[in-house]
């Protein structure tokens, strides 16, 4: 709405829809926002000998809270997340947040892990040192394994030779009798 500053830049990529026959959860970021690093402001230093005050920026790392929510967009605790470029886990509460903190800046995988099912989501951590925290909300669907096109085709190969193989004992039976 108005001029201003130039905000960080924030990044997600999504995977594709393949799903793979183990189980996989399909993943989604929905929403993204991050939360730009206060600067405090030191009572009584001053920088060589004037009256500015010298700044001082709380330097702790980026915080990196993950939301997983259902498809009805409500919280899913218990949720296992793994973020990696340095592993590190933790599990959704009861609001669906898992949170890292001191994050570094870079390309992360966030891997998340319910009900036997895996998804995953890369999110980035920009290298700019004014954001103090970033949010993803990620939504997940549970995958069942029959909606993959593979299992789809064995599935099908293999009745159609079940069929095939009943149909051929049949006619061994009926013509020997």
């Amino acid at each position: 709405c108005a001029t201003g500053e130039w905000s960080n830049e924030l990044s997600a990529k999504t995977y594709s829809d393949f799903v793979a026959a183990t189980g996989s959860l399909n993943t989604e970021i929905i929403e993204a926002g991050m939360k730009q690093r206060e600067v405090m402001e030191a009572e009584d230093r001053y920088e060589n000998g004037t009256t500015e005050p010298v700044l001082e920026e709380r330097v702790l790392g980026v915080s990196v809270k993950i939301k997983v929510v259902n498809e009805d967009k409500k919280p899913v605790p218990g949720v296992k997340v793994t973020l990696y470029s340095t592993p590190r886990e933790a599990t959704t509460n009861q609001d669906g947040i898992a949170l890292f903190e001191g994050v570094e800046p870079g390309e992360h995988r966030a891997v998340i892990a319910f009900n036997g099912q895996t998804g995953e989501q890369k999110i980035s951590v920009p290298e700019n040192g004014g954001v103090d925290e970033i949010d993803f909300t990620i939504q997940i669907r549970e995958t069942s394994p029959f909606s993959n096109p593979w299992v789809i085709g064995v599935t099908a190969i293999l009745s159609i030779a079940l069929i095939a193989a009943i149909v051929i004992i049949l006619r061994r039976r009926t013509s020997a009798s």
